[in-house]
């Protein structure tokens, strides 16, 4: 999962809850966010008795994935228009180098 906000963890905990993987591989640009995420999914993981390993990595580990799910994206600020807010991901896509 790319991109740990408030879309990209509770898409992992569904995961985790439906048991829908071997492995679950984690990335944010924000480093303090994607630490967190990480122990509260793996406290998830404990409490459910998952056999999920749930691990942080870079982006070039991101390539070794079956299935990538991409959540990252800008703010949405109140007032933009749709295509002004589609036009501003073209930087996080430019960042992820997609």
């Amino acid at each position: 999962i790319i991109g740990v906000g408030s879309v990209g963890s509770s898409i992992a905990h569904r995961i985790i809850t439906n048991n829908l993987a071997d492995e679950l591989m984690l990335y944010d640009v924000d480093s303090n966010r994607l630490w967190a995420e990480e122990k509260e999914i793996l406290h998830c993981v404990s409490i459910l008795e998952r056999d999920i390993v749930v691990v942080k990595c870079d982006y070039s580990k991101c390539f070794e994935a079956d299935l990538v799910i991409l959540t990252a994206s800008e703010k949405y600020r109140g007032g933009m228009r749709r295509e002004d807010f589609l036009f501003s991901q073209r930087y996080v896509l430019h960042y992820l180098n997609i």
